[in-house]
């Protein structure tokens, strides 16, 4: 588990498939805003 996305964004920027997921939608849509 990576907190706050500390692997799934880097990851993410070098083109790798992410999939999130999170029990608080705010969390999800952070990123996107």
């Amino acid at each position: 588990m990576a907190p706050t996305g500390n692997a799934a964004i880097p990851a993410a920027r070098k083109g790798a498939d992410v999939t999130a997921s999170d029990l608080t939608p705010e969390l999800l849509a952070a990123p996107a805003a």
